[in-house]
């Protein structure tokens, strides 16, 4: 695989330019910087596309049976998203943040990668349902991982949930560089811990640098004009709302197709593996947000926070099951 590691590293630096691009582009919009910068997005999408392509066409089945073949999906799906919603409902202002969201994944993805193809496990080995079933779920977590951008920027510029809203978005950045440090550090064979302890340093440390960041990043919110710059709350309710409203039915889909593979893989259709608890209260926590939009008496900035309840939630069944718990599913 050695040969097609080039197009994984291609889409890294796409990323990580199209980032510095378009947070230029965020303080001074020229029409030119946000065109460079969607257009390594875009390029950062093909490279990872057909990286996936490649890899799929050697290994002869569909590229998603590992940890590492799915962040890379999830970056592209990201991508996908966020584009049509910037040409659909004008999201551009929030450009800077999924591009370095789709970096900070896509480094994930390289500093765990598996260069060797192993062949599947037993429980994976039906090709159909593995597309299937995977696909669903991550197209599910790419739109709540928007939906998560959109929530922090709505509450951002509230001024009553502006300060829980910087903490989050300090804790966010720090939980990525806490997670990027350890992993490094295993990976150069400084630290040997085992996953739960690296996940348990990795949640520590980002709590930590969050509490010290916080005042940071809430002073050059301000100093820089960051609320303003935003878009309308109502514009960003209603692609919150559109996010969700995408990531739901997907998800319900990798829920029902998941529980019908498991009736072929292991002759059951539900058994309360953690994976599976955790997708569902990932489920009801998106349900409730859903009850809180529909129902317009109950409406209020705090269904933005059921969803970022919500995305939490989704880290805890992508990552925090499979490095605390185990189960069933813990060969991902």
């Amino acid at each position: 695989m050695g040969r097609f590691e080039i197009l994984l590293d291609a889409s890294l630096y796409a990323y990580l330019l199209s980032t510095v691009v378009l947070g230029v582009w965020f303080f001074w919009r020229r029409p030119r910087l946000w065109h460079a910068g969607s257009g390594l997005l875009a390029a950062g999408l093909v490279c990872q596309t057909a990286f996936m392509i490649a890899r799929g066409a050697v290994s002869g089945r569909p590229p998603f049976a590992n940890t590492f073949e799915t962040l890379v999906l999830l970056a592209a799906c990201v991508v996908v998203f966020f584009l049509a919603s910037a040409a659909l409902y004008n999201t551009k202002p929030l450009s800077p943040l999924v591009a370095l969201a789709a970096l900070f994944v896509t480094l994930f993805a390289y500093l765990i990668m598996q260069d060797e193809i192993a062949p599947l496990m037993p429980a994976l080995r039906n090709r159909f349902w593995l597309l299937v079933h995977v696909v669903f779920c991550l197209v599910s977590y790419a739109a709540f991982l928007l939906a998560y951008i959109f929530a922090l920027a709505f509450l951002m510029k509230d001024d009553r949930h502006a300060p829980g809203a910087t903490f989050v978005a300090a804790l966010s950045l720090s939980g990525v560089a806490a997670g990027l440090v350890i992993l490094v550090l295993v990976r150069a064979s400084l630290l040997t811990v085992s996953r739960g302890a690296a996940f348990g340093l990795s949640a520590g440390g980002a709590v930590l640098l969050a509490v010290a960041l916080w005042p940071l990043v809430g002073w050059l919110t301000r100093r820089l004009g960051i609320r303003e710059r935003l878009p309308e709350q109502s514009q960003l309710e209603e692609t919150l709302r559109r996010a969700v409203s995408l990531g739901f039915p997907f998800l319900t889909l990798g829920i029902m197709t998941g529980s019908y593979w498991a009736s072929l893989a292991w002759g059951r259709y539900w058994g309360w593996d953690d994976k599976e608890v955790a997708a569902l209260v990932t489920w009801l926590v998106f349900a409730i947000y859903l009850q809180l939009w529909y129902t317009p008496k109950w409406r209020n900035p705090w269904n933005a926070w059921v969803a970022v309840l919500g995305f939490w939630c989704v880290l805890f069944t992508y990552f925090g099951v499979n490095f605390l718990l185990g189960g069933l599913h813990s060969y991902a």
